[in-house]
């Protein structure tokens, strides 16, 4: 079974967040991109622990119909 990253995902949601607080708040992202490596950090820490598994790496093979 191929197991899925949250890397990426986090990394994007995170980058939006950033530039939606420069958008709205006197803060720019040249202020806040540490929280970019703070986000992927965390991240890769939780799926390393196995705390926080993608969606659908669960599934076993038993769990898997076989169309044909």
């Amino acid at each position: 079974m191929q197991r899925k990253g949250l890397v990426g995902p986090v990394a994007m949601i995170t980058v939006g967040v950033l530039f939606l607080v420069q958008q709205f708040t006197h803060y720019d992202f040249e202020d806040t991109w540490p929280l970019l490596l703070i986000a992927i950090g965390a991240a890769m820490l939780l799926q390393h622990s196995g705390f926080l598994q993608p969606a659908g790496g669960t599934e076993s093979t038993s769990d898997k119909v076989n169309h044909g």
